[in-house]
This record gives structure tokens, C-alpha cells and sequence, in this order.
């Protein structure tokens, strides 16, 4: 009782893993923003052809001011070019991810600010990572401009589905 009443009084607040929604998507924070046409286009054949796969989501923390989600990409996972319209930031669990022409590994981290776009692929092993927002809802807004870019994302989706399904997360095979 008294760790009870000492919360109330510091605001500490708790989460658990066991009790994470189900996905990012299912949580109701993350709002698509039309990228275009061709992006639109692009990112709905993506979500047909394997994207489910290959990328799994849980929000662990939602506060008025902040969230907290963990993301498990399966090797090779090609996530597109995109934006948030929040600063965001990423730490890397386990794993391997590359952000334009540097690789991070396990403790590594980057910071993305609001509006500017990115784009990353899981290393070989996959990614595990911890996304910290400065908002609890966000907006995704997919930016790759060219058929061929989807197309190419779809072809490694397709591709990778079946080894993807028996696929263990990065720390679990460390």
C-alpha cells in the first residue's frame, strides 16, 4: 500500500510487455497521411504482399505527452522512405539496422525530428527496436515517389514471407 500511495504522490507511472496492444496499427495512435498517389499506391500493395510478415509492432506506453513502442523487423525488412510529424527516437535492442550509409548494432541509436523524411532495412539477423515519441498519437506519411521503388519492396515482401514466418527475433538467438 505504501508504494501505491508513493506513486500517486511522484506520478510514477508503470507499463508492462504483458500488457502491450497488439500492434501499433490496433492501438489507434498512428494515422496514415497521404504521401501521394504513387505512395499510396505503393504502400497498399506493400501491406498485400507480405508486410505483415515481415514487421511486428506492440505499444508498450501512451501518455498525453510521450509513447513508447517496441518494433521487431525481420531480416532484410526494407522499411520505405517516410515522415512523422513528431521527433522521434529509436534505440537499437538487437540486431542490425542501416540508416542511409551507417549500420547500428545493438545500444546504437539515431534520432529523427519531425518532418524529416527516412528510410532503414533490417540487417541480416533483423531488428529489435525501442521507438520513443514526444506525442502519444502520429501520423506516418509514405514519400518513395517512383512505381519502381514500391515495386522493388513488394519483390523483397514476396520473397521473404516464408523465411520471415520462422523467423525468431534477434535477442532470442544471441
Amino acid at each position: 500500500m505504501q508504494d501505491a500511495q508513493s506513486e500517486k504522490q511522484t506520478g510514477i507511472q508503470f507499463y508492462y510487455a504483458a500488457d502491450a496492444a497488439p500492434s501499433l496499427e490496433e492501438s489507434g495512435m498512428l494515422t496514415f497521411t497521404s504521401g501521394g498517389a504513387v505512395a499510396d499506391d505503393g504502400f497498399g500493395a506493400m501491406k498485400q504482399t507480405g508486410y505483415d510478415e515481415g514487421l511486428q509492432t506492440k505499444l508498450l506506453f501512451k501518455s498525453d505527452t510521450m509513447s513508447l513502442i517496441y518494433a521487431w523487423f525481420k531480416s532484410d525488412f526494407p522499411l520505405p522512405l517516410h515522415s512523422h510529424n513528431c521527433d522521434c527516437l529509436y534505440h537499437v535492442v538487437a540486431g542490425s539496422v542501416k540508416v542511409g550509409s551507417r549500420e547500428l548494432f545493438a545500444g546504437d541509436g539515431f534520432v529523427v525530428p519531425a518532418g524529416v523524411p527516412y528510410r532503414h532495412r533490417a540487417g541480416a539477423d533483423g531488428l529489435e527496436l525501442l521507438e520513443f515519441r514526444t506525442t502519444a498519437d502520429f501520423d506516418i506519411k509514405m514519400l518513395a515517389k517512383t512505381a519502381k521503388a514500391w515495386s522493388d519492396i513488394c519483390d523483397t515482401l514476396v520473397s521473404s514471407g516464408e523465411r520471415w514466418r520462422a523467423e525468431p527475433p534477434p535477442s532470442r538467438t544471441n
